[in-house]
């Protein structure tokens, strides 16, 4: 399977972000790519910097010194990315592979400024991509919650979704992007919708349907437009749409337990360590929300693995990176362990109630991360389809399922104690709460597990002697050195 990346070309979209990074970090560990182009504001020192915020200091200059990384100072928000035309013209000829994993992650933003953040900037990417002489390749990072209308369409507790498109229309219909004759229908109806949204801030599909947050809306309709592109340009084929529900911590690529702020679940946990009331309001519909409300988190080393696979073996189309219902977790398994780590005195309980999810009655958190008290049984067939196409030896070095929860493997957060105080001095900036208030409600824990980063590190750099990975001596240790 890694063979596949062997002496390719891949253009990087989110190349510092946290799923971006994991994805470079398993190429040049892994893989033996000839060169991967990452697009940055500010490039190689912006990059850096980021990376420093994520990583040990040693991994980030040793990507950063990669002769395999080049790196494009350039914004998905500005016309053709804010690249030069020879650029271009250097990507057009050579890239064989895009993974477009930059993108906005507010959730409450506005529609109008996600279509320059999101919608905008991918179209134009798929359209310049058409123009790539040798392109195989254009994987989309799109989002698992792209349907979560689908909550406010049914009387179920527990909505299935399967990897498909499903129209905003009145019936709900589903669309396989594989069959080309039923989507040649579907398609004027999307660009209808893409001109109004332009036009006008809105759609009628968009008004119609509750979503809980526009950029679930966006990612929708930018799927829709990146079919309609391929499409027409009779490269179906090549387009790959990668779904992940929320990012946990990863398992052990590019270090166990990397991660970010971004994680929802790290922001959820920290606004209930600061959280000084003894009920907490959520929406649901469920008669036993403990047990029947569920969270699907997928370790992000888990969803770079499924998009790099997937990728190698010619999967198109849409398909889930999910921890599905083999492994979701139940709200129980998930609250259960963020009491543990609460140290307040007291517990916090949740109050269920049938609210609507944007009622002003719901707790801030709630309000903010609204599928709270929803349960999505997401399918993830394609995985499967996946796994017959590996050999033994390939599927020895994945990672492609979430281990499940239970006695053996609980559900712990102790792991991201660093992450959660880190969100919680976030919030309390926000609330304009003093620090000490939040070293006193959540707990302290080290950046990382330092032994095990140390040993990701050394690893990275016996690997790198091999792939000019930039093995860094001690002179040159902290100093950011330009890739030409």
């Amino acid at each position: 399977m890694w063979e596949y990346y062997r002496g390719k070309s891949i253009f990087l979209t989110g190349g510092t972000g946290t799923l971006g990074t994991a994805i470079l970090c398993r190429l040049l560990n892994q893989a033996a790519p000839k060169r991967v182009f990452i697009l940055c504001r500010g490039g190689l020192e912006s990059a850096y910097a980021k990376w420093q915020k994520l990583l040990p200091d040693a991994m980030a200059t040793a990507l950063s010194q990669s002769s395999c990384v080049t790196f494009l100072s350039g914004d998905i928000t500005l016309k053709q990315m804010g690249l030069h035309e020879s650029d271009w013209r250097a990507l057009k000829k050579s890239v064989q592979v895009i993974i477009h994993a930059a993108s906005s992650i507010s959730l409450t933003c506005p529609l109008p400024k996600l279509v320059t953040s999101i919608i905008a900037p991918s179209l134009s990417l798929a359209e310049i991509a058409m123009e790539f002489a040798d392109l195989q390749h254009f994987v989309y990072i799109s989002t698992a919650y792209v349907n979560s209308h689908l909550w406010k369409t049914t009387d179920r507790c527990d909505v299935p979704v399967k990897e498909c498109i499903y129209s905003l229309g009145p019936y709900q219909e589903i669309y396989d992007p594989h069959n080309l004759e039923e989507w040649a229908g579907f398609g004027p109806q999307t660009e209808h919708e893409w001109r109004s949204v332009l036009d006008t801030g809105t759609s009628i599909e968009f008004d119609y349907n509750d979503f809980p947050w526009p950029y679930a809306y966006a990612k929708h309709l930018t799927e829709r437009l990146l079919i309609n592109t391929f499409m027409q340009n009779e490269a179906t084929e090549k387009l790959l749409i990668v779904r992940p529900s929320c990012l946990g911590p990863a398992t052990s690529q590019p270090y166990p337990g990397y991660s970010s702020l971004s994680t929802s679940s790290t922001g959820l946990a920290a606004s209930l360590m600061l959280y000084a009331g003894n009920t907490m309001k959520l929406p649901t519909r469920s008669a036993d929300p403990e047990n029947e409300v569920t969270m699907d988190e997928i370790p992000v080393d888990v969803v770079v693995d499924r998009i790099l696979s997937h990728t190698a073996k010619g999967t198109f189309g849409c398909v889930h990176a999910v921890a599905g219902k083999r492994a979701r977790l139940s709200f129980n398994d998930w609250w259960s362990a963020v009491m543990k780590e609460r140290r307040l005195p007291w517990l916090v309980k949740p109050e269920w109630l049938p609210l609507d999810w944007h009622s002003p009655k719901l707790h801030s958190a709630a309000k903010f991360y609204v599928i709270l008290g929803t349960s999505f049984a997401f399918e993830d067939d394609q995985v499967s389809r996946l796994l017959a196409k590996l050999n033994a030896h390939e599927k020895l070095h994945l990672k492609l399922f979430v281990d499940e929860i239970g006695e053996t493997n609980p559900y712990d957060l102790k792991p991201r104690r660093h992450r959660i105080r880190q969100m919680g001095m976030k919030i309390a900036r926000k609330r304009h709460l003093p620090g000490c208030f939040v070293k006193l409600c959540c707990r302290s824990g080290p950046p990382t597990n330092q032994a095990l980063a140390q040993k990701a590190q050394h690893s990275m750099h016996d690997y790198g002697s091999t792939l000019g990975l930039g093995v860094v001596s001690k002179e040159t240790e902290g100093e950011v050195v330009r890739v030409k």
